[in-house]
């Protein structure tokens, strides 16, 4: 019991260190995203590292959890999905996946959903990359070009951000509205025996 009270500690400590990595990432990469040049390669560059270093460090805090393994593959394909569906520039359906995604985690790991609950945007730019890189394989050996990119919308550099937040509010939100029923639920008294 002693052991897996200074784990969930442990995680919930590497959790909140992760968090703030990934905001101040997500910070950099908003630079990156209004700057030009140099100064955008650089803090795009510092910002993924510090991204990507949030994702190795939560992977590693967790992998002592009992349901490591199934939560991960679960938090995964929720990235990967957002992957898919949600353009990075996209504001609002970066706040709507990221939110529902959080929500989900939430509903999954039950009492540690806000400790799970970064790692969904942490895992989202290792994911972003095997998807773009897949999709370039795929449209190399199809012969195709690879799409350009354009200049991103102003909205855009509040995106990362945005996926973090949302991430951690919509398993915040499960959490309240689970505790609140709780709450509820043992506020109710027995009804009276009839005799």
């Amino acid at each position: 019991m002693t052991r897996r009270i200074a784990i969930q500690s442990e995680m919930e400590t590497s959790s909140v260190r992760a968090l703030v990595g990934l905001i101040a990432a997500s910070l950099l990469v908003a630079v990156a995203i209004i700057a030009d040049g140099a100064i955008a390669r650089i803090f795009n560059g510092i910002g993924g590292l510090l991204w990507i270093g949030s994702a190795i460090y939560l992977l590693r805090s967790f992998r002592a959890t009992p349901r490591f393994m199934p939560w991960l593959a679960a938090v995964f394909a929720d990235c990967v999905l957002l992957v898919l569906l949600v353009k990075p520039t996209n504001l609002i359906w970066a706040i709507i996946g990221f939110g529902l995604g959080g929500a989900l985690i939430a509903v999954l790991t039950g009492s540690q959903a806000l400790t799970w609950s970064p790692l969904l945007p942490a895992l989202w730019l290792p994911a972003h990359l095997l998807v773009a890189i897949t999709r370039v394989i795929v449209r190399s050996l199809e012969g195709s070009e690879a799409s350009v990119r354009r200049d991103p919308p102003p909205t855009a550099a509040l995106v990362p951000f945005a996926m973090v937040v949302a991430a951690v509010a919509g398993a915040w939100i499960v959490v309240w509205i689970r505790n609140r029923l709780l709450t509820s639920a043992s506020e109710v008294s027995p009804s009276p025996r009839l005799k």
